[in-house]
């Protein structure tokens, strides 16, 4: 069993889920996998649930907490404003029949949405923690958020570069605009890695392709 599969188990288990966990994860694996994810693909979920792993012990409700990770970029396209919302509906498909909560998975669909990443701070602990293990990438040593940023860039192929210039410059000059990127005692401490990434991100941005 893979190293995935058996946190998949767990987290199956934790659910309180019923029957057999591992179709689920196999749609999970294959949603993750739809051409076009230079980035938001299982490489991403894997560091993120690392990220996590570091950070679970802030949130008030871990399982949770992690379900929407494992779910939050479940249904992905580039070009779509609504992909949270797809997403935590996917969810809501696949867990429903298996028994876990209607509340669970409302919390958690919450915590998806939260990946959106709006200005206004998290509204809880494990919104926090959700957001923090999302972003986390920014703060990246500079080889790793360099391959992320030019990944970013491939997910967009479709987009002219001067219109994805001027909405990716929109997108990192919003994180640099805020009180704060990171909220858990985890993350706050590399905040200042994050700034100085995206600032460098920026430069490029100006410069050109």
């Amino acid at each position: 069993m893979s190293l995935r599969a058996a946190r998949w188990s767990q987290l199956w288990s934790a659910l309180g889920a019923r029957g057999n966990a591992d179709p689920v994860l196999a749609s999970l694996e294959a949603q993750w996998s739809t051409p076009g994810r230079w980035y938001h693909a299982l490489p991403h979920l894997d560091r993120v649930l690392e990220h996590f792993d570091r950070m679970q012990s802030e949130a008030d409700d871990p399982v949770t907490a992690e379900l929407a990770l494992w779910m939050h970029d479940v249904v992905w396209d580039a070009m779509a404003a609504d992909a949270e919302a797809r997403s935590a509906a996917w969810m809501r498909q696949q867990l429903e029949p298996a028994g876990v909560s209607n509340d669970r998975l409302a919390r958690a669909a919450r915590l998806i949405l939260a990946t959106r990443h709006l200005p206004e701070p998290p509204g809880s602990a494990d919104e926090a923690v959700v957001r923090d293990a999302d972003l986390a990438i920014l703060a990246a040593p500079d080889d790793e958020f360099d391959a992320y940023d030019a990944a970013i860039r491939l997910e967009y192929d479709a987009v002219p570069d001067d219109e994805f210039r001027a909405g990716r410059t929109r997108v990192l000059r919003a994180f640099l605009t805020r009180p704060a990127i990171f909220f858990t005692n985890t993350m706050k401490p590399l905040e200042g890695a994050a700034r100085r990434n995206v600032g460098r991100a920026l430069e490029r941005l100006d410069i050109g392709f």
